[in-house]
């Protein structure tokens, strides 16, 4: 059984839930309320319940004695204290193997940030806060009484609520080679002799930002791999895909046809003076396609076809929270900042708050609030919202832009890989799972090879 209630004024549907749940009359049954706006619920812990879920995250199955937020961040290398990882799932399955009439599964539909505390501030509460504009609230029980089936059936519930999975081809199942550093197309065909001279079994490599031109979306360049249609070719007859990575981030620079049809087609976010909206990625300053307009969506997924049309026949859309590495407001405070310390001798404080103000640059959130994006309405108008209220399904409506796109061309069997903003709902989009930039030493490998999810 699914119960749907609804908190606030959601500015969205997230279109995570593809089925059509009424709204639930009467009060919540589990857990209390404590605040709508800003949201605040409560779920009391007994001492044996374990909870489950989060998707791909930090610490063990069982999150329970830890805090943790859903905010789409590119934390390379992502360590066990950190807080918020790539992706935003936020459901959650609380099972108390003794009592399974206390199994409850919970997910919280919002776009927004969104914390949850479980047993960290008090090991017996669950607490989970928001300041989104509002939030639907799925309440998923069962009428299940063992302990190990309860848990499974509110699963088998929570997948038919949110529809069915993309099926990729049957080579995407198989081993992706994918590393930064495969400069050229002789980099790849010396990993590829590699793999075949150690019996190791490969079926595609990924191609980083180097096959590009400058590093700008939908170019190769030309000197690196001289002819990619016929390299493409080359590594098919060997049964290999290319994988090459598209970025969120478009270069700003005036004569670069990608972002010359953006700024015609009207499909970059902009600030809130009208002017497009720019921040350093890989190619330096970059502008990002607002893909909450559906007409933008469209604009960006017909880009792929310069790639389809040499053969590629996978993505991986990457940088997509979106990363922003600096914007020039930014910047200048860093500036002022580090000037601040101009001929002073520093103590131990001094230095370790000089040395942070550079990486204080990246990501701000005061940068995401900065931009915005046209949200069409129910009643066919559109209005402007800052990036930061609908952050996590940036990445989402990324992957949806290149489904689209190739879906338009007839390429329904050509897979996206997506690092970013993973989480219900887009599993349906063509996506496939990244876990993001991995560990380089041996004993993390071995540490984040083991896959914490729950089965389902």
């Amino acid at each position: 059984m699914i119960e749907k209630y609804k908190f606030g004024q959601p500015l969205l549907a997230t279109g995570a839930v593809v089925a059509d749940i009424p709204l639930a009359a009467g009060s919540l049954s589990t857990g209390r309320i404590k605040s709508s706006w800003p949201f605040f619920y409560e779920h009391p812990l007994e001492k044996d319940d374990m909870v489950f879920g989060l998707g791909e995250n930090v610490r063990g199955i069982n999150k329970r004695g830890f805090t943790y937020t859903s905010w789409c961040s590119d934390i390379p290398g992502g360590s066990e204290n950190e807080s918020s990882l790539y992706g935003a799932h936020n459901f959650i399955i609380i099972v108390n193997p003794a009592s399974p009439q206390r199994t409850v599964g919970l997910f919280f539909d919002t776009p927004a940030r969104i914390t949850f505390d479980i047993g960290w501030t008090d090991q017996y509460l669950l607490s989970v806060t928001s300041e989104s504009d509002g939030l639907f609230l799925y309440v998923i029980k069962s009428d299940c009484s063992g302990s190990k089936a309860a848990p499974a059936d509110i699963l088998r519930q929570f997948r038919a609520a949110i529809g069915k999975s993309y099926i990729p081809p049957f080579w995407a199942f198989g081993y992706q080679q994918s590393r930064w550093g495969y400069k050229t197309a002789e980099d790849v065909r010396a990993v590829v002799a590699e793999h075949k001279k150690r019996g190791l079994p490969v079926d595609s490599v990924c191609l980083d930002i180097d096959y590009m031109e400058q590093y700008k979306d939908f170019t190769v360049d030309s000197a690196k791999f001289p002819d990619f249609a016929a390299f493409n070719r080359e590594l098919a007859e060997e049964g290999i895909h290319l994988v090459p990575i598209i970025d969120a981030g478009i270069k700003a620079q005036p004569g670069f046809g990608a972002y010359d049809e953006g700024v015609r087609q009207n499909a970059f976010c902009k600030k809130e003076d009208g002017s497009v909206f720019t921040a350093g990625v890989w190619p330096g300053k970059s502008a990002f396609t607002d893909f909450f307009d559906a007409d933008a969506r469209k604009w960006f997924g017909s880009k792929y076809k310069a790639l389809t049309d040499s053969g590629v026949e996978g993505f991986w859309n990457d940088m997509n929270e979106p990363s922003l590495f600096y914007t020039d407001e930014g910047l200048q405070q860093a500036f002022r900042r580090v000037a601040a310390f101009q001929g002073k001798e520093l103590d131990v404080d001094s230095f370790f708050q000089f040395t942070s103000q550079t990486g204080a640059v990246s990501c701000r959130l005061e940068d995401y609030k900065s931009f915005y994006h046209r949200i069409q309405q129910e009643d066919g108008s559109s209005r402007l919202v800052s990036h930061d209220r609908v952050h996590n399904m940036y990445g989402a409506l990324m992957t949806k832009a290149s489904r689209e796109g190739l879906d338009a061309r007839h390429h329904a069997d050509v897979p996206v890989r997506c690092r970013e903003r993973a989480g219900p709902g887009l599993h349906a989009a063509g996506r496939l799972p990244v876990q993001g930039d991995g560990p380089r030493t041996r004993g993390d490998s071995q540490k984040h090879s083991r896959l914490r999810r729950l089965p389902c």
